[in-house]
């Protein structure tokens, strides 16, 4: 957003952080992104379709020290629990 419309996010936004800190949850991904994965046991997500760009960058930095496992829905006209 460029228009000068916008430009009252950015206040807004920088108003939030000198009131209440970088504790939001953009900072604190950025934060743990910086830090080394560590390894453990596997981790199996169950997502919806639809991820957000920072819930996959979180995804993928912790599958560099250890198995991620994402299980998506698959659409289908069928009742799956006939099956």
């Amino acid at each position: 957003l460029h228009s000068a419309d916008a430009a009252w996010q950015a206040d807004a936004f920088r108003w939030l952080l000198s009131r209440h800190g970088d504790g939001h949850l953009a900072a604190q991904i950025a934060r743990a992104l910086q830090r080394p994965a560590t390894p453990g046991d596997p981790i199996h997500f169950f997502a919806v379709t639809q991820l957000a760009p920072a819930l996959i960058a979180v995804l993928q930095h912790v599958s560099t020290g250890r198995d991620v496992h994402v299980y998506l829905p698959e659409p289908t006209p069928s009742f799956l629990g006939e099956v």
